[in-house]
């Protein structure tokens, strides 16, 4: 299977579905593990729970981002840090 994909050429239709459709999976993904979370602990633990989860809910995305974009170079955590990254010394 090939790892890097041109998407500069080609047929553009073709290519943002192709890139749009993991995507939108893995958005479906993310929803269903929402509402899976949110019917186990509303019945498990009850309303105090369900709050719980949706109070916090929030930063577990927040972190998630942050480490996911990490390893990319972004979010640059201060302007001396990004200006490191482009005059290497």
């Amino acid at each position: 299977m090939e790892r890097e994909k041109n998407m500069t050429t080609g047929r553009p239709l073709r290519l943002i579905v192709t890139f749009a459709v993991p995507l939108m999976i893995g958005g479906i993904g993310q929803q269903l593990y929402t509402l899976v979370d949110s019917a186990v602990v509303g019945r498990g633990v009850g309303v105090a729970g369900l709050a719980a989860v949706g109070a916090t809910d929030w930063t577990y995305w927040v972190f998630l981002w942050g480490f996911s974009a990490w390893p990319r170079g972004s979010p640059s955590p201060s302007p001396r840090s990004s200006a490191r990254a482009i005059r290497p010394g």
